[in-house]
């Protein structure tokens, strides 16, 4: 008698031994159910992604905006801006919550959904959809390189959308950011000016105090004009800067390359494809030779 009808469970070997026998059946099955993925995977609407790498903006640009050129009068000393700080602007409201929300109700309604269809959708139906908005918001940030630079993607349905979603979110957080960039000049352009006041109040001290002296009074009433000059000069300066900004042709960042929209869904269907194929196949190729193999002829075989 065979050692293994001895027995009423089959070893792992032999087990082994009647898959391999049966792996033509196992590598057809998986070739079939890997064509059916693709086919069911086929004909789900395609996601096309528009991409930005951005980083920090032009330094002449950021340098006409520093308010106090003239290092040889005693102004108040103010630190410089630099691109650093005007791209920190940038980026601060470019990742903002307040900046996602304001996109989702203003823009995203506008290139996306429809007003009508939105009123139609209840509480629940609306905060499902504001967190499948922010998934398709992706910001990935380059750590190594300083200042950080940032990917920033969108995903839609069509490569037109997808564009235009990333140039809008992109012109709004760029407005965001310029109208911070305004309030930063005109505080700085108000202490300034204040420094300056403070400093012809004390030139009228001095030659109230110092009337006898004509030649301090000279010196006084030179550095009074000098002060007065100043201000003027700030003063259109200042009005020059914000009629730039607000004419939005300051950038706060630039593209490292141009904005590229792909289908990067093609890659990820035809990777689960393969997955779910495989996997599908094994499974299934396992109870075809189960069922095709009676448990005799399996000892028999091992």
């Amino acid at each position: 008698m065979n050692h293994y009808e001895k027995n009423d469970e089959l070893s792992f070997l032999g087990v082994m031994r009647v898959f391999w026998l049966r792996k033509w059946v196992i590598f057809f099955v998986m070739i079939f159910t890997t064509l059916v993925w693709v086919l069911a995977l086929g004909f789900k609407k395609p996601i096309y992604t528009a991409q930005a790498l951005i980083g920090p903006p032009l330094e002449l640009e950021v340098l006409g905006l520093n308010l106090n050129p003239f290092f040889y009068l005693t102004t108040p000393k103010q630190k410089k801006l630099n691109q650093e700080t005007v791209y920190d602007l940038f980026v601060r409201n470019l990742l903002s919550p307040i900046t996602k929300q304001i996109f989702y109700t203003q823009d995203y309604h506008k290139l996306v959904i429809p007003d009508k269809k939105l009123k139609q959708l209840d509480q629940s139906q609306q905060e499902k959809m504001y967190k499948s908005y922010l998934d398709i918001m992706i910001f990935s940030t380059y750590q190594r390189i300083k200042p950080y630079k940032f990917m920033i993607s969108f995903n839609a349905d069509n490569p037109e959308t997808a564009r235009m979603l990333l140039e809008a979110y992109l012109a709004l957080a760029n407005k965001r950011a310029t109208d911070s960039l305004k309030q930063l000049l005109l505080t700085r352009n108000k202490k300034i000016m204040q420094s300056l006041e403070e400093q012809i109040n004390a030139l009228n001290k001095m030659r109230i105090i110092d009337e006898s002296t004509n030649h301090i009074n000279n010196i006084a009433i030179d550095k009074q004009n000098q002060l007065t000059n100043l201000i003027q000069i700030y003063e259109k300066n200042y009005n020059s800067y914000t009629r730039k900004i607000s004419a939005s042709s300051l950038k706060l960042y630039q593209l490292a390359f141009d904005i590229s929209v792909t289908n990067t869904a093609i890659d990820d269907k035809i990777k689960k494809a393969l997955l779910l194929g495989v996997l599908s196949g094994l499974v299934t190729g396992f109870f075809l030779v189960c069922i095709m193999t009676p448990v005799s002829r399996a000892r028999a075989i091992a």
